[in-house]
């Protein structure tokens, strides 16, 4: 693994995460949901294909809940993805 693997880069702060956010919606993929603030405050992304083997884009994350992202994480939750409205 390289030592590059764990910076995330800039734009994830800002331009990067926006975009993640709006394409799910401001709300975790598995339960809906929306942050500390209703606006995505204390949401996660993770990502489907981990590092150091996955692309560190916007189309290879999800948004998720500290909960759900730990149990993702951990291998316990299949990554099912709410249905829209």
């Amino acid at each position: 693994m390289t030592d590059r693997s764990y910076r995330y880069k800039a734009s994830w702060r800002g331009r990067d995460r926006q975009a993640m956010l709006r394409r799910d919606g401001y709300q975790c993929q598995v339960c809906g949901w929306t942050g500390q603030d209703g606006k995505g405050k204390g949401l996660m992304r993770a990502h489907v294909i981990p590092a150091p083997y996955g692309p560190n884009t916007v189309e290879n994350t999800v948004t998720l809940c500290p909960t759900h992202h730990a149990q993702f994480d951990a291998q316990r939750r299949r990554l099912e993805r709410r249905p829209r409205a």
